[in-house]
């Protein structure tokens, strides 16, 4: 197989194509523009052209070898399309890129345009029907997508054609899957050579809903002076940024769960901060700080996990527990808690983070929720110093002061988004599967008229958001 990278990372849309040097007996690799199924429109169930695709990506050419067993999937799957048998279909599929997961770890698969248009066209296989797509990882659920982008067509031929792209089957277990095609993906040395990878918090079934998935991606381009999409510096190594994609790719994680059921996101490396911090960033949200359990050093013995002290104080600290500290955290590299996909970067920024209070409270009235001067119901925030990049799940402390700087006695405030004990509140910020990611909407409700002033203070290790920040005087009326 014959690897190779051009980068050109751009700063705010960033795209998974990578563009794949020619080699001197392989095509020039894949599509430059996602293709649509509809623009697709192949023949219903006619493997014709996904078979002599297969010849051209799968080695081999005996009865043992990897092209007949992938060849004999394909009648099945042909079979399974003639019957209409959607479930099947899918079963088998993953099946077949079970096959492909064994190529890639092996570095054996030959033209990659063939490879990718072999996947591309077993997506998009159509039932008797002539419109009803065989492949159906979802099964009809809500929430759920056969991938990111769907009905366009992933980028197979970026994974397929770089070598520190990822491709891992998974249904069972909490093993994590990497980039470099490394299976299993355990104790990854990161002096050897940078490594992205993504791990459950608690296992894959959790997080991914029970369903059957394939978990791949590639690196995103980039180049030495680019930045996050919300302008944060990258952190100066080899793979600052990542695109991990899910089939199928539901909406959000188990997030609901006790604990919550996310995957972990991280990259092992042995590159330093030049500023204070290092994070990493989904979009355009920081993501809570994780262990990384698959990168260890030669000198790193012990390291809490995430889910571990969740786990074991969660109960005890209540719902608005605080994230833990992690000293491991530095020696492993950067990781983050994502609640869904997808675009990674390895940010390094400013220790000191802020809370905003975007629109300044309006006068009120008793019984119903407090607005801001936009109309809309008061919110504050919690971003980087730098460039204000919204942090998900920051702890934020609200303690409501009345006239004469003192607390009001016998009564107090409540909130939606928020558990008060008087008039001192606490919520966290929206996290990254949410609808405003970083903001905490207060919808406080006041049971006393008034003069008031809100005050702010938040807790996001390792980012200090110590600065108490106060809101201008409000009234409100009976």
């Amino acid at each position: 197989m014959c690897w190779s990278r051009s980068r050109g990372f751009l700063p705010v849309v960033v795209s998974l194509a990578v563009v794949l040097s020619a080699c001197q007996e392989e095509p020039t690799a894949g599509p430059a523009e996602p293709i649509v199924l509809a623009v697709q429109g192949p023949s219903t169930c006619d493997f014709g052209d996904i078979k002599k695709d297969a010849r051209g990506y799968f080695p081999g050419t005996g009865r043992n070898s990897v092209l007949a067993g992938v060849s004999d999937l394909l009648d099945v799957l042909e079979s399974d399309c003639d019957a209409g048998d959607q479930a099947a279909y899918t079963a088998h599929w993953f099946d077949v890129a079970a096959v492909v997961q064994g190529v890639l770890a092996a570095e054996t698969g030959e033209s990659v345009e063939d490879g990718s248009n072999f996947l591309v066209g077993t997506l998009s296989v159509l039932a008797p029907d002539g419109t009803t797509p065989m492949f159906d990882p979802c099964n009809g659920e809500a929430d759920c997508l056969p991938w990111e982008g769907y009905p366009a067509l992933p980028d197979f031929a970026s994974v397929l054609g770089d070598i520190d792209g990822a491709w891992t089957i998974v249904s069972t277990g909490t093993d994590a899957v990497c980039s470099g095609f490394q299976i299993p993906c355990a104790a990854i040395d990161p002096a050897v050579r940078d490594t992205w990878g993504v791990e459950p918090s608690v296992d894959w079934p959790l997080a991914l809903h029970g369903r059957t998935t394939l978990v791949f991606g590639a690196p995103l381009d980039f180049e030495e002076e680019d930045f996050s999409p919300t302008g944060e510096p990258l952190l100066n190594t080899d793979l600052p940024a990542y695109q991990w994609l899910l089939i199928p790719n539901p909406v959000e994680f188990g997030t609901e769960l006790s604990p919550p059921a996310v995957l972990e996101v991280g990259l092992c490396s042995t590159a330093r901060t030049s500023i204070d911090e290092v994070l990493v960033q989904k979009g355009e949200t920081v993501l809570t700080e994780a262990v990384i359990d698959f990168c260890s050093f030669p000198d790193l013995t012990t390291a809490q996990s995430r889910t571990t002290v969740l786990g074991s104080f969660a109960s005890a600290l209540g719902t608005f527990l605080p994230t833990p500290l992690f000293a491991a955290v530095a020696d492993r590299g950067p990781g983050g808690s994502a609640g869904s996909f997808t675009d990674f970067y390895a940010i390094d920024l400013p220790r000191i983070a802020l809370i905003l209070i975007p629109n300044q409270p309006v006068t009120g009235t008793v019984g119903e929720p407090l607005l801001a001067t936009d109309g809309n119901p008061f919110v504050v925030r919690a971003v980087t110093s730098s460039m204000l990049s919204p942090l998900e799940d920051a702890l934020i402390t609200i303690e409501v002061i009345g006239n004469n700087g003192l607390i009001p006695s016998g009564n107090g405030v409540s909130g939606a988004e928020v558990v008060c004990d008087g008039f001192v509140c606490t919520g966290r910020t929206q996290a990254d599967e949410d609808d405003a990611p970083g903001e905490l909407p207060l919808g406080l409700v006041f049971t006393k008229p008034g003069s008031y002033t809100m005050c702010f203070s938040g807790h996001l290790p390792p980012l200090d958001l110590s600065t108490v920040v106060c809101s201008d005087k409000f009234v409100i009326n009976p």
